[in-house]
């Protein structure tokens, strides 16, 4: 029940998408989340909840959005069900990281956590969602610090100072409390380096390319071909990809969504740079393509910076809500 309830209000976090303390915090301590996110972590995904929340573009564009008759028809109405149904009211958070790893043997993200920012009480906060799971958690100690689990200890809660806590698998939630007290490094390399070299933005999500993903999505790519391509492309060079980075941003008026797909190295980058144009271009050529598809490729902005490739796309809150609107006939049977 507590893990189904849970899994919910990290659904309600994408889509929307000081604290009581434990351990040894101070009022005055900072936490940075993407500082606590553990190394054995495989993806990193920002969320500027506060922004998303408050923004009347954003309510706009989920109002545009297929939605099922029985869900929320605005973000509004998904927050007050998300109070209703796990005791959280979403709007006292800021921001959250997300953070995961993604099971080579069953294909699922077993461990997990978000790291959450916001104003709120512990005991406030424990209670509502206990009310709203109608059950109560219990308590591990671990480390000087208490984490709130269901009866399995599958998942967990734990606060970590005067404005964090986190959610998420029991063995995710523990590691972090080890990353903040210096018990264990917390995340570097490729992955972290292409997370900080994202623009801010709503949401940002950095992740490691796992090996062979690139091989069999080729192979899937080569079998659906409708035709026969007429120039040769340097799809072995897409094998190279080692990390992708997203952002969608907002400032004022447009939108501008970017991928940074990051090679091992510059060669790769450039031969996918020019395939991509090199699609764009024939894409263009098609005659039955539509001419809002055509106008969208002309936006795209794709180059090459080292060994990353950055594409990106710049749209104003009426073409978005259009092209949800396309996306959503073309879904629809009838």
């Amino acid at each position: 029940m507590v893990k189904k309830t849970l899994s919910m209000c990290i659904v309600v976090l994408l889509v929307s998408l000081p604290l009581g303390c434990g351990g040894e915090e101070t009022p005055t301590t900072i936490i940075t989340p993407v500082e606590l996110v553990p190394e054995k972590a495989k993806m990193m995904a920002y969320i500027d909840l506060s922004q998303i929340i408050a923004g009347e573009d954003i309510a706009e564009l989920y109002e545009a959005m297929p939605i099922e008759p029985g869900d929320p028809q605005t973000i509004d109405e998904a927050l007050d069900l998300a109070m209703e149904e796990i005791g959280l009211d979403l709007r006292d958070f800021r921001e959250g990281l997300i953070f995961g790893e993604v099971s080579d043997a069953t294909g699922d993200m077993d461990y997990w956590g978000i790291v959450v920012k916001g104003t709120f009480e512990e005991s406030d906060l424990i209670a509502g969602i206990e009310s709203g799971i109608d059950d109560e958690f219990t308590t591990i100690s671990y480390e000087g610090y208490e984490i709130y689990t269901d009866p399995d200890e599958a998942m967990g809660i734990a606060f970590l100072g005067s404005d964090a806590l986190v959610i998420g698998s029991m063995e995710a939630v523990q590691d972090v409390i080890d990353v903040k007290k210096g018990a264990q490094p917390a995340i570097s390399g490729k992955l972290l380096d292409t997370y900080n070299d994202l623009a801010d933005g709503l949401v940002k999500v950095a992740m490691l390319v796992p090996p062979g993903v690139i091989e069999e999505g080729l192979q899937e790519f080569a079998g659906e071909l409708p035709m026969e391509l007429p120039m040769e492309l340097p799809l072995d060079a897409l094998t190279n990809m080692d990390t992708v980075g997203m952002t969608l941003a907002k400032e004022e008026q447009p939108m501008t969504a970017s991928l940074k797909l990051c090679f091992t190295d510059s060669d790769s980058a450039e031969n996918v740079g020019t395939m991509i144009n090199a699609v764009i271009v024939f894409a263009g050529l098609i005659p039955d393509i539509p001419e809002e598809a055509r106008e969208w490729l002309g936006k795209l902005d794709a180059s090459v910076s080292g060994s990353c490739l950055d594409i990106s796309l710049e749209m104003t809150m009426s073409e978005v809500e259009s092209l949800i609107e396309t996306a959503n006939e073309a879904q629809s049977p009838w």
